[in-house]
């Protein structure tokens, strides 16, 4: 089919194609860009919860600490188990 074309025919038909393609290379770049970011957003907001979870832990073993050994066991029993 293309050898049928003339020359100049066959220059936009191979320009369209260029134009086509790189349309398609900067939707696809445009798309993992926005990807990326969210799943950086995404790792941040687990390191967040992360580092929440360790200052709540924290938190609670210094009040824990200065319990009654018998007070934690009662507390320790009185939670539920995952099984």
């Amino acid at each position: 089919m293309v050898r049928e074309l003339s020359r100049t025919k066959q220059v936009e038909l191979v320009d369209c194609i260029n134009e086509g393609l790189k349309s398609l290379v900067q939707d696809i770049t445009k798309e993992m860009r926005s990807m990326i970011k969210a799943e950086q957003k995404r790792q941040t907001k687990f390191i967040d919860d992360e580092s929440d979870l360790e200052e709540q832990t924290r938190s609670i073993l210094e009040t824990d600490c200065r319990r009654h050994p018998a007070d934690m066991l009662r507390l320790w029993q009185k939670k539920p188990r995952r099984k």
